[in-house]
């Protein structure tokens, strides 16, 4: 009988040992919370695909402006004796490209007609008041481009920042006659040529702040402009400014220190209230 239990005893231990390794491992302790803390463990590994940048870049040149060397080095020669360059002429005059330049140079303002089979015709510049400043007429056919040099009919200078307008009449060979006016315009800033000297208008709101806030940030670009037609005209004679502006003192004063010439060097005149002139008489 004992042998039996104690047979019995025996086949059963491995499975209670199989028992308790099972329950040790599914076992989990308890947090202080009372709550069984569960880890979760994963690693994810999934399809990977390389950034690349979202456009392509196309640089566009075209609005770059080259700017040409202020000297002209053909007209540099070596002089072995002074062992230095010495200039065969004087600098060429360097300005601002036409689109850049605050200053207009040259052609005041020029007009395209397309009128055929025409006897006579008159090309008329107004001011501001309506009065006729220029007229120029021709017989025939009028040519395609009508070319004003900024004068009146008696020689007097237009002046820079005042409203004009234009009209054309043409009169055809059967006499009939029509006038087509034109939109007005201005010129803010001229240099001007001729057999008495050299004329430098600006206007006012070029300058000068409508409110009374001094010189504009932009006189700046002006003055300089200013500044390098004056020392390439300027070789015997006299200089004078025209202007009755409150702060034409203070324009005085910057452009002479971009000259670098004392405050003689310009003679003042109180006139102009539209424009500041600089004259460079011959």
């Amino acid at each position: 009988m004992y042998k039996y239990i104690i047979i019995s005893m025996i086949l059963s231990l491995p499975v209670a040992l199989c028992a308790a390794t099972t329950n040790s491992k599914t076992a989990k302790p308890d947090s202080s919370n009372g709550l069984s803390d569960i880890v979760v463990e994963a690693a994810y590994q999934g399809p990977t695909e390389e950034e690349k940048f979202p456009f392509i870049l196309h640089p566009d040149y075209s609005d770059v402006v080259q700017i040409p060397e202020r000297i002209d080095w053909s007209s540099i020669q070596a002089d072995p004796q002074m062992n230095q360059a010495v200039l065969k002429e004087p600098p060429r005059l360097q300005l601002p490209a036409t689109n850049l330049a605050a200053i207009q140079a040259g052609t005041v303002k020029e007009f395209q007609v397309n009128f055929k089979n025409i006897r006579n015709w008159d090309f008329k510049i107004l001011s501001g008041t309506g009065a006729v400043f220029c007229t120029m007429t021709g017989e025939g056919d009028p040519p395609s481009t009508i070319v004003w040099d900024g004068r009146s009919n008696d020689g007097k200078l237009l002046e820079p920042g005042q409203q004009y307008s234009f009209s054309f009449t043409p009169v055809d060979k059967a006499g009939n006659k029509r006038t087509f006016p034109g939109e007005p315009f201005s010129i803010p800033a001229i240099c001007m040529i001729d057999s008495q000297g050299v004329h430098i208008g600006i206007s006012h709101d070029q300058l000068f702040s409508v409110h009374g806030f001094g010189m504009l940030p932009a006189s700046q670009k002006i003055i300089a402009e200013t500044a390098s037609l004056v020392r390439y005209y300027y070789h015997t004679g006299k200089a004078k400014i025209e202007s009755a502006h409150p702060q034409r003192d203070d324009f005085l004063k910057q452009l002479e220190d971009e000259l670098k010439v004392t405050e003689s060097f310009f003679s003042v005149h109180n006139i102009g209230k539209q424009c500041v002139w600089i004259h460079l008489i011959y």
